[in-house]
């Protein structure tokens, strides 16, 4: 999901290299490359702020390092990572790279690109800094690979007064949101609204159906592409999913716009939730405050009784490259980026939580609900176009937003067993 979020944003990438200054008596300062690049996509000066502040303090505590900012188009940077990767140290070649977390990661771990930063985690302490559910997300086979700073919640965004004006409850549980759903139909009101002309946005739908029934080993182990989709508890999944098609409960017209054009007919009362990743918060301030008043936050109900609660909380993170040339101010920047100060830093220009569990979101609404479910997650997902093979995603996305229209399952199944195959 981080398309969704990356699409709200001015799409490009900060660079950072790193220069360190060397002296010797008698002589003058000989500047030495480090090479510790750091992509992260931002949105606004607020944020670049927050990036030179981080740099600024870095020094500070360096006094020997000094750092350069370089910025590229994120675009530019993701297709630069991989050929990054494979180059020997040089010039203009990241030592430490911004990415994403779960399987975008570990399919660069399996290449031999990262670096094995356990030492790292084990000498700051970081198991008392991040939670266990965050930790599994940057580590394989017991080792760790990543620094994680960012994520946001996943939920229903919803117009309360909706709800009121039908004294409804919130949906805790599934059959109390289905019980809304068959309510608001009786009223001429769509329960649920989705934009799929990129697609993406249904992945979410199959995200939170898998997680709650089947838990989040089972959807690993489903978008590794390690258990069939055939399996009878995908098929569950399709069926829970087809009601709420079949009985019409979605908004109509879901390809002809994006996920952003949901939001007006949710603002007038037409719909009432959405299900979308916190990027959407970037919308609301443009709306008169008595309407952005009733725009609130639930998460997805539950649906299996005793199941632990798993979010999608799609995460941000940096890495070394494994053929580091100065580990010793490339380790020291790692665990730089894993303190509460500077994580609240980064993420201060953003609408994302910080993952340092001791450090604070921006003081909004929509970020002190999102901080409150991803502290109580059992643990998380990344959204199934980061946790799946590319290949497999684009198909995936492709065959929910087509599930969208017609409901059917045994064609949703049989393209999706395909695809994996």
């Amino acid at each position: 999901m981080s398309k969704g979020y990356v699409a709200t944003l001015l799409r490009f990438s900060l660079v950072v290299f790193l220069f360190v200054v060397s002296s010797f008596a008698g002589c003058s300062f000989a500047i030495e490359t480090l090479r510790l690049g750091v992509g992260l996509i931002t949105a606004s000066g607020k944020a670049r702020a927050g990036v030179t502040e981080v740099i600024k303090r870095f020094e500070k505590q360096y006094p020997e390092a000094k750092v350069e900012l370089i910025t590229l188009y994120d675009e530019e940077f993701k297709s630069a990572t991989i050929p990054w990767l494979k180059k020997a140290p040089g010039k203009n070649v990241p030592d430490i790279f911004f990415g994403s977390a779960g399987e975008r990661l570990f399919n660069l771990v399996r290449k031999n690109y990262v670096q094995d930063i356990t030492d790292i985690w084990q000498q700051q302490k970081l198991d008392q800094v991040f939670s266990a559910g965050i930790k599994a997300t940057v580590s394989l086979k017991a080792k760790v690979y990543a620094i994680p700073f960012a994520y946001y919640q996943w939920g229903f965004y919803y117009n309360s007064a909706i709800l009121a004006k039908y004294n409804l409850p919130l949906p805790n549980t599934w059959q109390q949101f289905l019980d809304i759903c068959y309510t608001l139909k009786k009223h001429n009101i769509y329960c649920i609204g989705i934009g799929t002309k990129e697609h993406w946005p249904a992945a979410g739908w199959f995200d939170y159906l898998n997680l709650r029934l089947n838990g989040l080993g089972f959807h690993h182990e489903l978008t590794k592409g390690c258990i069939a989709y055939t399996h009878p508890s995908v098929l569950n999944v399709f069926t829970h999913w087809a009601e709420l098609v079949n009985q019409n409960f979605y908004e109509p017209g879901a390809t002809s716009h994006n996920w952003k054009l949901v939001f007006p007919t949710i603002y007038r009362g037409k719909t009432a939730f959405t299900l979308i990743g916190n990027f959407a918060e970037s919308l609301f301030g443009k709306i008169p405050s008595k309407i952005k008043k009733n725009i609130k936050f639930v998460k997805f109900p539950e649906m299996t009784k005793n199941m632990p609660i798993y979010e999608d909380a799609t995460t941000d993170i940096f890495f070394l490259s494994k053929v580091l040339a100065h580990k010793r101010y490339a380790k020291a920047f790692m665990a730089f980026l894993a303190t509460k100060q500077v994580q609240e830093l980064l993420t201060g220009g953003l609408s994302m939580i910080p993952v340092n569990r001791h450090a604070k979101p921006k003081d909004t609404y929509f970020l002190k609900e999102g901080k409150q479910l991803l502290d109580q997650a059992a643990g998380y997902a990344q959204f199934y176009d980061r946790d799946t093979p590319k290949n497999m995603a684009n198909n995936g996305i492709w065959v929910f937003s087509q599930f969208f229209e017609d409901g059917n399952i045994k064609n949703a199944i049989t393209h999706l067993e395909e695809a994996r195959k």
